[in-house]
Order: C-alpha cells, then structure tokens, then sequence
C-alpha cells in the first residue's frame, strides 16, 4: 500500500526532556512515508543537540529555527512555509502518539479515496484516561459547524491536506489561538471523524502551572477574533446561542481583569443575542463590585 506523505510538526521551547519521548513516539509510527519538522523557539537547554542527534540516524527529521514572533504560533508558521507533503500533523512536545496512529488514520483517509481532507481522532488525557475531544461517541462524518458552534469541543488529533492551509496562518498576536486557525481549515473540506485515541495528552506540573497562569485579558482577544470569524459565517440555527456564550465569556474574562466598561459591553451583546440569568447576574455585579 503506498502511503501519503504526512508532516508533522513539533513546537518547542526549553523541554528536551518532553520533546525527547514526542519524538520518539513519532518516530516509532513505522510510518513508511514521513518528514518530521522540530521548530526550535530559542531553546538554551539541550534541544538543538538532541533534535541532530535524532537527524543524524533519522533522516527525515529536520530542525528549524522560530523565523517569525515567539511562541508556538511563530514555530507552527515556520514549518508551514516548508511543507511539501501531501499531509500535515501538528504535536505538542509534551505528547505521545499512539503506536499505529499515523497508519490509521492515512488508511482512513484512503479508503475514503481522499474525499475528506480533514481526517480526525481523539486524544486521551494522560491522568484520567479520558478523551478530550468531546461531543462525539461514534466514526463518523463531521460538519464544520459543530466545531463552530460549540457541538464538538475540547482537543482532537488528525491530519489535514497541506493544500488546505492556502494563506492561512497561525495568528502570533494571539497567545493560544489555535482555534482560529482550525475553524477556518474546517470550512475547506469535508472531516471525517475516527472514535478512536491517536494521542495521549500530557498533565503534568508545567501544564497545569501554563493553566493557572492564564492571563484574562490575553485570553479576550481569542475570543474577540473568534466572534469576529463567526460573525462572518452563514445563519446557523446553533449560531446566535454561541455567540452569547462567547460574549459571556468574555464578560468573565474582561471582568476578571477589571475591564468593567468592556464586560458590559459583551454583555449587552450577550443579551441582545439571547436573554439569560448568566449574563443579566453578571450585568448586576459589575456595577455593584
């Protein structure tokens, strides 16, 4: 069988001791047609000399140097401008794939004869066992619009048609704003989703410490880019139900930075989308506290 040509590409920053075991798992896919692209983001710990050691004996691995702004986003657009595969991939330095993922889910791309250019699994977390990807308990196809609004949430793994990206990119004002990005690959071909974990996603004291120190006001403009995307899609029966839980999102977030006049104003528009004691209660506090 001869298998498409699949990318993935690996973000890092200063965590050879991750990177090593994601590599690793890439590596031992036994996928017979593969390019591997470590995006190295500055890293002073012993990245560079880990990533050409792993080069020196495996051929298509490369490693790559950030060109663009710091941060994950930068590394992903990096890699980006030197795909030449049929397929692309993107994993977490943190993350495991499961043995035989890329297999499976090239097979389903071609038993399909290439109809859906967007082929999708889930995740698993690596505490609790549990998917991460939600919504959704069976293969099957999919429609953008559930990722859209809010149908399927949480993290998937799958691979994609290179050719899909076109102009598209990462955006590197956005801190985290992967969603942006998929949403807009989404509404570019048909998906097809395969109930089964490809990935295992890793929690450990620097994810949850990455977590904790979220900050709200960073974490608004994802949101404000996504509402701006939806805003610009077709009518959507599921469509003015999100976006009032987008604005009441924001509301928490604008609040929780002490941006009260901006909480109001997502508010409003919360209400003005659909009326809810959510949003009405969150009104009230913002004047009294």
């Amino acid at each position: 069988m001869g298998y498409p040509s699949i990318s993935i590409i690996i973000p890092t920053y200063n965590r050879c001791h991750f990177l090593r075991n994601a590599l690793q798992s890439v590596i031992e896919q036994d996928y017979p047609n593969l390019h591997v692209f470590v995006v190295d983001g500055g890293s002073t710990d012993d990245t560079s000399t880990m990533v050409k050691a792993f080069a020196m004996q495996y051929p298509f691995v490369h490693l790559l140097q950030n060109a663009y702004k710091s941060g994950a986003s930068g590394a992903k657009n990096t890699a980006i401008a030197v795909l030449c595969s049929e397929l692309f991939a993107v994993l977490d330095d943190d993350d495991i794939l499961l043995h035989g993922a890329l297999k499976r889910l090239a097979e389903t791309y071609m038993q399909y004869d290439r109809q859906y250019g967007i082929i999708l699994g889930n995740r698993l977390r690596s505490d609790t066992k549990e998917y991460t990807g939600r919504g959704i308990d069976k293969s099957r196809e999919v429609a953008a619009e559930e990722f859209w609004f809010g149908s399927l949430s949480g993290k998937f793994f799958g691979i994609f048609q290179t050719q899909l990206i076109g102009e598209d990119r990462f955006d590197e004002e956005l801190k985290g704003g992967d969603r942006l990005f998929w949403n807009k690959i989404y509404a570019k071909s048909k998906i097809y989703y395969l109930h089964q974990p490809m990935r295992i996603y890793s929690i450990h004291s620097d994810s949850l410490t990455q977590a904790l120190n979220t900050q709200p006001l960073i974490e608004a403009r994802n949101y404000e880019k996504e509402i701006a995307f939806l805003k610009e899609l077709h009518d959507h029966h599921e469509k003015v139900n999100y976006l009032a839980t987008l604005h009441n999102k924001l509301a928490r977030l604008y609040l929780a930075g002490n941006e009260k006049f901006k909480a109001r104003e997502h508010l409003k528009k919360s209400l003005s989308c659909k009326l809810g004691f959510e949003a009405f209660g969150m009104w009230l506090r913002s004047y009294v506290y």
